[in-house]
């Protein structure tokens, strides 16, 4: 993405190049708002991303590309879903006005976009903490119920979407939460544990287990403090148990968290398990993984 194009787009980067280089302006001529650099306006980086660990020159190019036939955005509702989680996995973090110029474009079209960009923007939304207007998430209420009805979301859907609504402590999340459980609940039911990779645009009808799709979603259950009940905690015990071989150190550490917050007592199969996938990824494990891990114990 060169400087002139962010600019245009009004987008914000934390890209923070070495010390005693300078940030480059945008052209004197563009007249929406600059970028933004964390290492010329310390003071402003009020969100406290990370600073990017791509050059400026390369970010985001292809996944940006999609918004120079606009004026302001791009005005296609998926190719702008799609921008929003490209930049959100870029920790480039756009303007607020940008932000509510492309919410307000992408509302009316929620109801004709795939679960995958769904997902995808408020994945990023949840990224950035940043709380859409309450007309927008009634609009994405309705559209994601619909897609429930039809059957068309993953178990990695599934976790991403509620993994957005607790990061963003959606006042409303209760109702869209009861549905996320109860269609997580016939894929746990009904499922066989397969690969991340091959998860991303399966239909529930095939009822792929995803190790990030369940960590996220019981650790979004938790965070806002849902009890699903008894009966739907077994089931998910019984079906990440399966998994937990795979899971990642942020997975493992996410799942035991929730697991005490909530709180859940697994059995004795589960925990020996458990401990051994930690043994077996120890070194891998972060900071954050570790005291998560540690407290939950």
């Amino acid at each position: 993405m060169s400087y002139s194009f962010a600019a245009q787009q009004g987008l914000s980067c934390v890209f923070k190049p070495p010390r005693g280089s300078r940030c480059p302006r945008p052209p004197a001529a563009a007249q929406r708002p600059r970028l933004r650099c964390a290492c010329s306006a310390e003071a402003d980086n009020s969100q406290g991303l990370q600073p990017c660990s791509l050059p400026v020159a390369h970010i985001s190019t292809a996944a940006a590309s999609s918004a120079t036939g606009a004026k302001v955005l791009q005005t296609d509702g998926k190719q702008l879903a799609q921008l929003l989680l490209r930049l959100s996995e870029l920790q480039v973090r756009p303007h607020q006005q940008w932000l509510n110029d492309a919410l307000e474009t992408l509302q009316p079209q929620l109801s004709q976009i795939e679960s995958a960009e769904l997902a995808g923007c408020l994945q990023a939304l949840g990224t950035w903490q940043y709380a859409p207007p309450s007309a927008f998430m009634q609009a994405f209420h309705a559209a994601m119920s619909l897609q429930l009805q039809q059957q068309a979301l993953s178990l990695q859907h599934l976790g991403e979407i509620a993994w957005g609504l607790a990061q963003l402590q959606d006042d409303n999340a209760a109702q869209l939460m009861a549905e996320l459980l109860e269609a997580a609940a016939h894929m746990l039911a009904t499922s066989q544990p397969t690969s991340n990779s091959a998860t991303a645009h399966c239909s529930s009808s095939s009822a792929p287990l995803s190790s990030a799709g369940m960590a996220d979603l019981v650790w979004a259950v938790a965070k806002l403090q849902i009890h699903p009940g008894k009966t739907w905690m077994a089931a998910y015990e019984a079906a990440s148990q399966q998994l937990l071989h795979s899971f990642s150190p942020h997975e493992l550490a996410q799942v035991v968290w929730a697991f005490a917050r909530l709180p859940h007592q697994p059995g004795d199969a589960w925990r020996g398990l458990f401990l051994e996938a930690v043994q077996a990824r120890l070194p891998e494990f972060d900071s954050k993984s570790i005291s998560l891990t540690a407290w939950a114990l």
